[in-house]
């Protein structure tokens, strides 16, 4: 009887254990369930923690961006509504959205927002900055330059063919230097969605002089217009010019008359030109370029100055009067005789610059219009490298 109480003692026993043990299994499984409950919640709080944090730096970078953009008064209401609406986005959030995983995706998405906006405030800021950089550097510019027209004079050359000018030359004479600079300008540059060889036939000297002075910064008052038929009579009347040909030239595509083509050819080495052969080196350029052409016309100024200053023209006043006013009255200039004696005489012992040409070696680029036309515009979208050029040249 006794073995047998202790036998259900010790069932009862053992039954005792497995209850307890599964109770402890319960138990601890409730405890870690609970565990894990509360540390995915700590997560999500951590998680919207920081971005919160992120979210309001990113919107203090913004106005800190924006309120630099308003120096510029270019910048209005933009950061304010966007900064609106996501305030407005949190202030409706109910307390049971600020414990799941839909508010971890909302402020991803305002975080998003507002990295895109600060990008492209940061773009808007560098662009207005260089606006401002590049309008402290034209300043500068315009400073140089009012300073070279205050101690030099700049005269406008053109020579026309059928009233386009195909010679554009600036001559920039100064004293401080006792140095003449001339300065070609393509006949195809682009300016005001015109070439500018058309300028003169279209609006007259007036309007592509102005033009002129705006692209160069220079102030051209004084001009002088000359057609081939005066050109040529310019160079027999003084005896012709010799030149320097660097490197022969042969163009069989040169004009002819009756609308035919006809060769020329300039051999290595001095040659002596008459009016004809001195028009057709200043116009050849078949064999060349454009951009070559502008230097021969360069050295055919050059030869003209040489000639009248080693053959005594200035000498004899009364002859020298007399031929310039036959040659002054079939050439557009708002320069008088005695004017240009008494110029020619300060400059005559000048030296002379030359080979300055305006190009696509240097600040131009070659395209064609809507038209379909050749056209050379400049490399940096505006003409301050030319006027730099011109700073750095005198």
């Amino acid at each position: 009887m006794k073995k047998q109480n202790n036998k259900n003692l010790i069932k009862l026993s053992n039954k005792i254990f497995i209850i307890g043990l599964i109770v402890l299994i319960q138990s601890v499984g409730f405890v870690l369930a609970y565990k894990n409950t509360n540390l995915e919640k700590f997560k999500q709080e951590s998680k919207i923690s920081n971005l919160i944090n992120e979210i309001g730096e990113l919107k203090q970078q913004n106005e800190i961006i924006s309120q630099k953009i308003k120096k510029y008064d270019l910048f209005q209401s933009i950061t304010a509504n966007t900064f609106n609406q996501i305030d407005q986005s949190m202030n409706n959030l109910t307390e049971d959205q600020l414990n799941n995983d839909s508010l971890i995706v909302q402020l991803e998405k305002e975080k998003q927002t507002l990295s895109e906006k600060n990008q492209e405030f940061q773009n808007l800021l560098n662009q207005k900055e260089q606006e401002i950089e590049t309008i402290i550097s034209e300043t500068e510019i315009e400073k140089e330059l009012i300073k070279i027209n205050e101690n030099t004079e700049s005269y406008l050359l053109l020579g026309t063919n059928q009233n386009l000018t195909d010679t554009i030359i600036i001559a920039i004479a100064s004293e401080e230097q006792s140095k003449l600079f001339l300065l070609s300008i393509p006949r195809d540059l682009y300016v005001n969605g015109r070439k500018i060889n058309e300028l003169y036939s279209l609006y007259g000297v007036e309007e592509l002089k102005k033009t002129i002075s705006n692209i160069s910064g220079l102030e051209i008052e004084k001009y002088a217009v000359i057609d081939f038929d005066i050109f040529t009579e310019i160079i027999d009347q003084i005896g012709g010019i010799d030149v320097m040909v660097e490197d022969e030239i042969i163009d069989h595509s040169y004009p002819g008359p009756n609308h035919s083509y006809i060769t020329v050819n300039f051999k290595e080495g001095l040659n002596q030109l008459d009016g004809k052969k001195a028009l057709q080196y200043a116009r050849s350029r078949k064999s060349t370029s454009d951009f070559d052409r502008a230097e021969r016309q360069q050295a055919i100024l050059i030869a003209v100055k040489n000639k009248i200053n080693s053959s005594g023209l200035l000498r004899n006043i009364d002859t020298l009067v007399n031929g310039l006013n036959s040659v002054f009255n079939k050439v557009d200039t708002n320069i008088g005789v005695f004017e240009f004696i008494e110029k020619y005489d300060n400059f005559k012992g000048y030296a002379i610059s030359s080979g300055n040409v305006l190009s696509t070696e240097n600040y131009l680029y070659s395209t064609k219009n809507s038209k379909g036309q050749f056209i050379l515009l400049p490399i940096s979208g505006n003409f301050n490298n030319f006027k730099t050029k011109i700073i750095e040249m005198l």
